[in-house]
């Protein structure tokens, strides 16, 4: 009988197929692309979720859905960035108010190398110590100041202010279910249920799978709107996007609660 897990599984094989049709594009064109713009940050953020997809798909079969938890949490972050990416975004109060645009937002992405050579190298490469000064003044400039992102806000900040807007009235609300369901395995947490099973007797087996599909599902969801972004900036038109993603909007139309722990 097929199972919730056995659509997503294949629609996760779909999924990853066209991920690599984007790859094979992506190699074709990004020498291309100037560093430091929209385009140049989404192709990046969708080779990282092929990636991140890859490993799901090889752990989804050992049914390690608590890990895939974790992979997933991720791929939601990278679709909530890329819709952030695209976005125009109000930046200050008042008379001092502007618009940050994809432009700058892809600005910060790239400036980004620098903030974390500077956290974490022991000594910056040569030229690179004025490449940071110039990294802090637009983060100064574009008042992203919070944490380590490259955007210097919070997910759920972000995830705000996207859903305030007319885009977020739907998809969103799933993907933000996502973010805050899947911080259960990417945090440490007491419920035993993920990694412990109890027999009537007072038994206690140490389980080897965490059989979950929200995990699985909301992986896939995500890495879905990845796509979607990665092949409009590589030119593809919207019937093309619609036809390759078809497979993840049959599963979730046989998923009657993509998002459910019980399904």
């Amino acid at each position: 009988m097929t199972t919730y897990r056995d659509v997503w599984l294949e629609a996760l094989g779909g999924l990853i197929s066209f991920a690599d049709e984007l790859k094979a594009k992506t190699e074709a064109e990004f020498a291309g692309s100037a560093r430091g713009t929209p385009k140049w940050a989404t192709l990046l953020i969708g080779l990282r979720g092929r990636r991140v997809l890859q490993a799901v798909h090889v752990l989804a079969p050992h049914q390690w859905d608590d890990v895939i938890g974790n992979l997933s949490r991720a791929l939601v972050e990278a679709a909530i960035d890329l819709d952030y990416l695209h976005t125009d975004s109000p930046l200050g109060e008042g008379e001092q108010a502007r618009t940050l645009t994809p432009d700058m937002k892809a600005e910060l992405f790239a400036a980004q190398v620098y903030m974390l050579e500077k956290k974490l190298a022991k000594k910056m490469r040569p030229g690179h110590d004025e490449e940071h000064e110039r990294a802090r003044a637009l983060h100064r400039e574009y008042d992203a100041s919070v944490g380590h992102t490259w955007h210097g806000r919070t997910t759920a900040g972000i995830l705000k202010e996207l859903s305030d807007g007319e885009k977020g009235k739907g998809r969103l609300k799933n993907i933000e279910w996502a973010f805050r369901a899947n911080s259960y395995f990417e945090q440490n947490n007491p419920i035993e249920d993920f990694y412990l099973e109890r027999s009537p007797r007072g038994g206690v087996w140490i389980r080897e799978q965490c059989p979950h599909s929200w995990p699985l599902s909301s992986s896939v969801l995500a890495g879905a709107e990845i796509c979607y972004k990665w092949g409009a900036v590589l030119g593809l038109s919207e019937e093309e996007l619609y036809g390759r993603l078809a497979p993840v909007e049959r599963a979730g139309k046989a998923d009657p609660d993509a998002f459910s722990k019980d399904a």
